[in-house]
């Protein structure tokens, strides 16, 4: 059940970085995903969560205008793995 919760916040998390590839920035809701992200890496410490750290990271960059299309879809791709990973 908590993987399936986490999963959700991955997938609102996503759908705000997919935002951001077309300049909406959703300002509190992305430095909630950004805590969110941080959070699990200072909780879980695993390959994973060190992932979800750098992208939690890059939201954080993207919120202070420093962004990059390239970066912005790998993260978008790490998601989606893992949000695939933990419905299935």
């Amino acid at each position: 059940m908590l993987l399936k919760l986490l999963a959700l916040f991955d997938l609102l998390g996503l759908i705000l970085l997919i935002f951001s590839v077309f300049n909406f920035i959703f300002l509190r809701p992305l430095i909630g995903i950004a805590v969110f992200l941080i959070t699990k890496f200072v909780i879980f410490q695993d390959i994973a969560s060190f992932f979800d750290l750098i992208v939690g990271v890059y939201v954080i960059f993207i919120l202070l205008g420093f962004s990059n299309t390239i970066l912005t879809l790998i993260a978008i791709g790490y998601l989606i793995q893992k949000i695939i990973f933990s419905f299935v």
